[in-house]
């Protein structure tokens, strides 16, 4: 049986929008917003920012030896080359996370995978947007050739035993968000799968 933690001081309910301005604009990949709000007890927050990002696809592959494809890029944000999961964005706002994920996985590392399994798509900054990272785990994973790389990335690919990859996990060496939870939630499947303990 479901019991609260604490008595409910103030029911959870819709912020109001009063009012909504574009600061940025750089779609596809940002835009960013200013609102007005009105709170359900009364309050107004005049300059509450959320913004619209593009969603992408993130994929946890695992050869049939239990070997998983890593990638290792620059990124800017971080300003440093970090290791992750294959990953990228979808093309349109209406494509196949699945097709994205399939390509990304193609593009990035030069491999295909028989079996496919949907993890979950949870939503990036739900204080802030919508966008979703969606999350998938590719079974059967094997080399189909070599990379496929847009003029703007340089990607180093490597596998690595599962195991050492939760080991990366959990010390902080695959530092982006989505690949600790797609990790995380492919081994839970794999592990009802049977296929790891």
């Amino acid at each position: 049986m479901k019991q609260p933690c604490a008595k409910t001081i103030r029911t959870p309910a819709p912020w109001q929008i009063k009012a909504r301005r574009l600061l940025v604009d750089k779609s596809p990949w940002l835009k960013v917003w200013e609102e007005e709000v009105a709170l359900p007890n009364g309050l107004t927050i005049g300059d509450f920012l959320t913004e619209e990002r593009r969603e992408y696809a993130s994929i946890l592959a695992l050869t049939d030896d239990n070997q998983v494809p890593l990638v290792q890029q620059y990124k800017h944000g971080l300003k440093e080359i970090i290791w992750a999961l294959p990953a990228g964005y979808l093309d349109e706002p209406d494509e196949d996370p699945l097709l994205c994920a399939q390509r990304e996985l193609a593009e990035e590392t030069g491999f295909i995978a028989g079996t496919w399994h949907h993890l979950a798509s949870p939503v990036l900054s739900s204080n802030r947007g919508t966008a979703r990272c969606h999350l998938y785990l590719a079974l059967a994973a094997q080399s189909n050739g070599g990379q496929h790389l847009d003029d703007t990335e340089a990607i180093r690919c490597q596998l690595f035993p599962l195991d050492e990859v939760q080991r990366m996990v959990l010390a902080g060496e695959l530092p982006n968000i989505s690949c600790v939870a797609n990790f995380f939630a492919g081994l839970d499947r794999l592990r009802a799968l049977g296929i790891v303990p």
